[in-house]
């Protein structure tokens, strides 16, 4: 399990964003979203559940998609990396060079699992899928 995940303003971003992860209208994509923002592990696999990521701006920001294809939105976390000395429960593990630290791919490639830790998550939006 991944530690050190806060928000900008270093609360629990399960709790900061509890009302808004109950809203994407899929248990499916909300139970993802609590595991992922919670530290556990999610396996990314085409046509199941989707995780990418993308740059966002500021180094070491990226924006991490969850989707699942038959949801009706799509989630976007925006989420920089931290040393593990500006976390308050600091994993062991770098998250740096992100979001590589936060992804690992099987032998075959077909499936990557997830896993966040030293971050800071600055928002949860989400749009249609």
């Amino acid at each position: 399990m991944g530690t050190g995940i806060v928000t900008r303003s270093g609360a629990d971003p399960l709790e900061v964003w509890n009302n808004r992860i109950d809203n994407f209208d899929s248990a499916d994509l909300s139970a993802a979203l609590r595991t992922l923002l919670g530290g556990g592990q999610l396996i990314s696999k085409d046509g199941v559940l989707e995780i990418s990521a993308a740059p966002a701006g500021a180094a070491n920001r990226h924006t991490i998609s969850v989707r699942i294809p038959d949801a009706p939105y799509v989630a976007d976390l925006v989420v920089t990396a931290l040393p593990a000395d500006e976390c308050s429960d600091p994993d062991y593990r770098s998250s740096s060079p992100s979001p590589d630290s936060w992804m690992n791919a099987s032998a075959r490639g077909r499936r990557v699992s997830w896993e966040l830790f030293n971050c800071r998550v600055h928002t949860l939006t989400s749009r249609t899928n």
